[in-house]
């Protein structure tokens, strides 16, 4: 069963409690709207994340490449996503670049992380 955006809410606060997180920002998917409202309602700072895709993978790759982003060998899921990132084919075939939506939530946040939290001016160097 879904959850609604309150109980998603008290997830959201617990796992700052436990985790004993300092939070300065939430960057937040932009069709999450509702759940970006119920996390302003309790008072965190919440941005909507830069969603372009193909140049967030493009940059992602770029800090990657650069030794920019470092992963955790802990960060399982992330690992194991980033090994099936793939492309769709049939949108290949029509001429359009784009990843399959299968499996990618760690993928997305990188992304997310990437295009809204670090200035472009840092991947020149």
């Amino acid at each position: 069963m879904q959850k609604s955006d309150n109980r998603y809410g008290d997830d959201f606060d617990e796992f700052v409690v436990l985790e004993n997180r300092t939070l300065f920002q939430v960057v937040i998917d932009p069709s999450a709207a509702n759940f970006a409202t119920e996390l302003r309602n309790r008072r965190y700072r919440v941005k909507q994340a830069d969603n372009s895709v193909l140049e967030g993978i493009r940059l992602v790759a770029t800090m990657i490449d650069k030794g920019r982003i470092k992963v955790n060998v802990k960060c399982v899921n992330w690992l194991k996503e980033i090994r099936g990132y793939v492309w769709d084919t049939k949108a290949q075939e029509h001429g359009k670049e784009k990843p399959l939506e299968i499996g990618d939530h760690a993928m997305d946040a990188t992304r997310y992380f990437v295009k809204t939290m670090i200035p472009n001016r840092r991947f020149a160097k």
